[in-house]
Formats: C-alpha cells, sequence, structure tokens
C-alpha cells in the first residue's frame, strides 16, 4: 500500500506546482505589460485622437507606426485604418 498512499502525494505536488507555475506566469506577463507600457509612454507618443480595435491606448513611434501594448507586454502594430476616432 505504500505505492498508493506515494502517488496520492505526487499528484498533490504536480497540483501545487502547476498552480505556482501559473500564477508565475501571470505575474510575469503582468510585469511585461507594465513595463512596456511605461517605456511606450517615455518613449512614445500617446495618441490622444485614436483608440485601439478593442479600446486600448494607442502610442505613436516617431517613424509615424501606431502600435498597443498587449497583456504579455508585446508591441501590436496595427494600421491607421484599423484604428476607431477617440470619442470626446
Amino acid at each position: 500500500m505504500p505505492a498508493l498512499a506515494q502517488r496520492k502525494e505526487d499528484k498533490g505536488v504536480e497540483k501545487a506546482w502547476k498552480g505556482t507555475k501559473k500564477g508565475v506566469k501571470k505575474a510575469a506577463n503582468k510585469t511585461a505589460q507594465v513595463s512596456s507600457k511605461g517605456l511606450s509612454e517615455v518613449k512614445d507618443k500617446k495618441s490622444s485622437t485614436w483608440i485601439g480595435p478593442e479600446g486600448q491606448t494607442i502610442y505613436l513611434t516617431d517613424d509615424s507606426r501606431y502600435y498597443w501594448v498587449n497583456g504579455k507586454g508585446k508591441r501590436i502594430y496595427v494600421s491607421q485604418s484599423a484604428l476607431r476616432a477617440r470619442n470626446k
């Protein structure tokens, strides 16, 4: 019977590890997103006239390219035709 007890413990350890891994990944993605947005606000212009297709904040680079920062901190470049006008 010791083998059965060991398997139950292994499942608990595996479940805990998966939860920890998921939490660390979520925290890392949030950290990347916050740092990318901070860098974008310092380096690039925040668009006051455009928002993204789903209401995202749009940034404008020095070479006139539009982008927004996704949940993993990556820049998603979009064409001007895909942007929506900001309602004021």
